[in-house]
């Protein structure tokens, strides 16, 4: 930072007195916006700020790219992105606040006229040329987000902190600089808060996990638990942690002031800064006590809407289907439509029940991430947060074997994760629910029968789902035929599957080859398919659909019996019935392997 020779000039004509001492604090003002004008734009041009920006937005395409964003979990996830921005920031302030001292200029630059202080707040002025880089990326990321068609709808207050992070970052540059001129002193502050961060943001593979809400005490955390359930989590306190955030950025920029005002003997800055100090330390602690004591009630209502989504979810009729989804996810209703229309589209003839579709959260969503993802101190003290974690994993273990675990949902059930996937990923999950819907019109389980564990060999032991396969049956080509066919999607998602290759799967004393394991995300039903089902709707997918569709409404209910064999179905569409690749044998079979009966 230079001075302007033309406000040097003008300072020295007014020599003592009081209205010299007005004008110089006058100009001493003005040299600060000039050169906090001059630092903002010499930051908005670091490669290190400008990589940090780029970096971030980046990620924030990258992550959204694959899945229907959801935001209350993007407008917290915008703030951890920024956190790769506030560091650079935060490094190249730093650098830029400790230029002087390190240059050995103290001594020229005490000689002009603008005091530390001026320069110090010059610097703090400078940080806010990145923040607005930091705006207009967090303005781009929300318009990319909408346009995305998210479910929800930002939070402004949590917005907020993601800028005050970059604010924040700046803050302690600026302090760093001005105690610490040494350039390597901003890089291991970034390394620091860094380890730490990462360790919040990823809880399960850090060393050290925070209890409660103490997490929240450092300036940024993300709860594993945020994509699993059906609205924003209590857990998160924007308000407090807004005020924490502008508490602790206020600290860092009179952590700057301070040495200025001390170095050079100003009582009543001194003082000033002293004042809003304790101000500042006040609004910390207020922030602090209020954000580890979330809303017990708010919490223990979210988990109500988890395991009882009958009465929490919206449900809406389209051509006579029925869909139930959670408050905010009216945007994926039309998602799942288009799917499940595709399916029943090419129906001979309606089923007489009503098909209903239902959302619920998924599998994915276990025990510890409710148990250890910062639950309330108060229900720590008093086991409500695990008894609340605990009723909410027995409900979810529940969604995979109980058909009828949900009132007013369709038997067997067909179920729609909290999540929807985009992009390449989207095939997969039209896939799985277009299964699903063919299963249901198939009768056809979707739910597995039980898990058992057994012996897998000496000191072996693993776990099996158990359900019925429908070998043989005419009802399995047919509803795979259904679910491929479903959107322009699910066909090549469908041969994509059969590339994985067959496993052998024991049926009562027999071995067969079959497929399993769905190709989806958080809610697994159960779909299990034989090869020789596969084989068949694989020719089918390569007939005309109208010879398919004709073939099928001759005697349509008949085919939707178990005693309708494939061979049946093969015959009625004119072709043979195609050879399938036997289970391998010998020493790759599992003798110990649970039997699955056959579908009835």
């Amino acid at each position: 930072m230079s001075a302007d020779p033309m406000l040097m000039r003008r300072t020295v004509r007014h020599p003592g007195g009081s209205n010299g001492a007005v004008r110089a604090g006058r100009v001493s003002w003005r040299v600060v916006a000039l050169a906090g004008r001059a630092e903002a734009a010499r930051l908005c041009r670091s490669p290190l700020v400008l990589t940090g920006l780029a970096v971030a937005a980046g990620l924030i395409w990258w992550n959204s790219r694959t899945m229907v964003p959801q935001w209350w979990v993007w407008d917290v996830q915008i703030g951890s992105i920024l956190l790769t921005v506030a560091g650079a920031v935060l490094v190249s302030a730093q650098f830029a606040a400790g230029r002087i001292r390190r240059d050995g200029a103290t001594q020229l630059y005490d000689s002009y006229p603008a005091t530390a202080a001026a320069r110090s707040g010059a610097y703090l002025l400078g940080a806010a040329g990145p923040l607005v880089l930091a705006v207009a990326l967090t303005g781009a990321a929300v318009i990319w987000l909408d346009l995305l068609g998210p479910v929800g709808a930002p939070r402004p207050a949590v917005l907020a902190q993601g800028l005050l992070l970059v604010a924040l970052g700046g803050a302690i540059g600026v302090a760093l600089g001005r105690w610490l001129p040494h350039p390597m002193a901003g890089i291991l502050a970034v390394i620091v808060l860094g380890a730490a961060e990462a360790d919040l943001l990823l809880p399960f593979s850090g060393p050290v996990h925070l209890p409660g809400q103490t997490a929240w005490l450092f300036p940024w955390t993300q709860p594993v638990v945020l994509r699993w359930l059906p609205g924003p989590t209590p857990l998160i306190p924007p308000t407090a942690h807004l005020a924490w955030l502008a508490a602790l950025t206020a600290l860092g920029v009179l952590a700057a002031l301070w040495r200025s005002a001390r170095g050079h003997r100003l009582p009543k800055l001194t003082g000033l800064t002293a004042l809003a100090a304790a101000g500042c330390l006040a609004l910390a602690g207020w922030s602090g006590w209020a954000q580890t004591r979330p809303d017990a009630g708010a919490q223990e209502s979210l988990a109500y809407q988890a395991t009882h989504p009958a009465q929490s979810e919206q449900c809406t009729s389209l051509q006579r289907v029925r869909y139930c989804a959670y408050p905010g996810f009216s945007h994926d209703v039309a998602r799942w439509a288009a799917v499940v229309t595709g399916v029943a589209g090419r129906l001979p003839a309606r089923p007489a029940e009503t098909l209903v579709v239902r959302q619920l959260v998924d599998v994915d969503y276990v025990q510890p991430n409710f148990a250890d993802g910062y639950p309330s101190a108060a229900a720590a003290q008093d086991g409500s947060g695990l008894q609340l974690s605990a009723n909410i994993a027995r409900f979810v273990f529940a969604e995979d074997s109980d058909p009828h675990l949900i009132s007013g949902s369709s038997v067997p059930p067909v179920y729609v994760d909290i999540n929807w996937g985009a992009g390449s990923t989207a095939s997969s999950y039209q896939l799985v629910l277009a299964m699903q819907a063919a299963w249901w019109i198939a009768g056809l389980p979707t739910t597995w029968q039980r898990s058992v564990s057994y012996s897998c060999g000496p000191n072996c032991s693993t776990q099996a789902q158990i359900s019925c396969l429908p070998v043989g049956q005419a009802r399995e080509a047919i509803a795979l035929w259904l679910a491929a066919t479903a959107t322009p999607a699910t066909r090549p998602a469908f041969f994509s599957w059969l590339r994985n290759g067959p496993s052998a799967e024991k049926v009562g004393h027999v071995w067969i080859s079959a497929y399993g394991d769905a190709s989806a995300y958080g809610y697994q039903p159960a779909l299990q398919f034989t090869s020789q089902g596969a084989a068949l709707a694989r020719v089918m997918l390569r007939l005309p659909e109208q010879r398919v569709t004709a073939a099928l409404a001759t005697g349509w209910p008949r085919w939707l019996n178990p005693r309708a064999t494939d061979a049946q179905l093969a015959a009625a569409l004119g072709i043979q019935l195609p050879a399938v690749i036997p289970p391998p044998g010998g020493s790759a079979l599992n003798r110990g392997q649970l039997a699955d009966p056959v579908c009835r």
